[in-house]
């Protein structure tokens, strides 16, 4: 197949160009043995049913490729061949779009595929890590040993991301919900208010004519402005792992204050714990350091990660050159790192940091649904005392006007 691709080199300028590969995996190996990384590719002339797989496949459920990952490894462990491994877990697998993906590794593997290299072709569910540790498997003749840890790995990354989602959805449905009062507001409440206000020969408070000015702008505009918000979302999630938007979005995440924090200690779990697996099983620390770039999330980090491996290409010492990237990644992490290749115990430091971030994590969501909770709640206090104060005084105003 072949790709249109866009790369990054260590100093940043952007390379395009086009190439075959066997999959977008096997392109970004390419890539990186060139001293780039690859950002972006897209099949050439993929038909619409191409496209449409590819969506599908790319929304098979963390939680799957966990118990896929931990299932698998247990069957080895038992001694059972990996075809019938394979051939049971899809059986058990209710997910059509999964069941139709592990089939066809299954046969791929009675065709004397390796395993590796059957995931390799599924780049949508089975990531750099994933297929990394399957074939430092099978070159070790550890196979069940690496799911084991691929499990593990794949199932603190799932708890990860739900503590992540665990923070936000309490304060994203208390934002939903003044949405919700505010536009019932808008639609019901304040138009009336305009035509009964108009014919009042009074001066209105300055809090109802900013009320009655939302008023008339939502009537006018109310159903454009909802309209354009859905189109921007939808565009959004579209292009969010798009060059140009996903930089963007991992750039303002790491700009904002409220954000930065949390941001770099998901980061840093992830950065952490991927390093540690990779090295335990024994892969070089450049080769470690590629894959775990493609397994972060955030192409900032990337492109930091990308010029220290170059340095590390070099000679350099990892902690000494983590150093000079302070700003994003802390003091505590370049120093324990150095004292692990000094005693050369560094897979069980990043192991060390890696719980300690995760912690962090846990810690920062806490804090974010305490700090966010009571402040969403003083806004729908305001907005609402605000409008009863906005509808009350003219009334009263009236009111004593006609007692006169």
């Amino acid at each position: 197949m072949k790709f249109r691709y866009a790369a990054a080199k260590a100093s940043g300028e952007i390379v395009r160009g086009s190439r075959s590969a066997e999959t977008k995996e096997a392109l970004g190996r390419m890539i990186a043995s060139e001293g780039l990384m690859l950002m972006s590719a897209q099949p050439i002339g993929s038909s619409m049913k191409h496209t449409l797989a590819s969506f599908e496949l790319g929304r098979v459920p963390a939680i799957d490729i966990v118990l896929f990952a931990r299932h698998l490894a247990v069957m080895m462990k038992s001694g059972m061949a990996l075809a019938e491994s394979l051939s049971i877990i899809a059986d058990q697998t209710s997910r059509q779009s999964f069941k139709k993906i592990i089939l066809n590794i299954c046969e791929s593997v009675k065709n004397g595929t390796r395993l590796a290299e059957s995931c390799e072709r599924h780049p949508k569910v089975f990531n750099g890590l994933s297929v990394n540790m399957i074939r430092i498997g099978e070159s070790s003749g550890t196979l069940d040993t690496s799911l084991e840890y691929l499990a593990n790995e794949l199932e603190k990354e799932y708890e990860l991301r739900q503590k992540v989602r665990g923070a936000l959805l309490y304060p994203l449905i208390i934002l939903i919900a003044t949405v919700g009062i505010g536009g019932a507001l808008s639609v019901f409440v304040l138009p009336k208010l305009v035509t009964l206000f108009s014919g009042m020969d009074i001066t209105l408070p300055v809090a109802t004519r900013v009320f009655l000015s939302i008023a008339t702008f939502l009537s006018a505009w109310g159903i454009w402005i909802a309209l354009g918000m859905i189109i921007l979302m939808l565009v959004l999630r579209m292009t969010r792992h798009t060059r140009v938007i996903g930089s963007l979005i991992d750039r303002t995440a790491l700009w904002v204050p409220f954000s930065r924090s949390m941001t770099q200690q998901v980061v840093m779990a992830r950065c952490t714990r991927t390093l540690a697996l990779l090295l335990k099983s024994g892969l070089p620390l450049v080769e470690a350091l590629t894959i775990t770039r493609g397994t972060i999330g955030n192409s900032v980090y990337a492109s930091h990660l990308l010029t220290i491996q170059k340095k590390v290409e070099t000679g350099a010492v990892l902690g000494k050159t983590l150093g000079e990237h302070e700003r994003y990644f802390p003091r505590i992490v370049s120093r324990m790192i150095s004292v692990g290749e000094k005693t050369g115990k560094l897979d069980q430091t990043l192991s060390y940091l890696s719980a300690f971030y995760d912690l962090e994590v846990d810690n920062a969501t806490r804090n974010l649904t305490t700090i966010i909770e009571p402040a969403l709640l003083i806004a729908i206090g305001v907005i609402v005392g605000g409008l009863g104060i906005a509808i009350i005084t003219p009334i009263y105003q009236l009111s004593g006007s006609l007692g006169r």
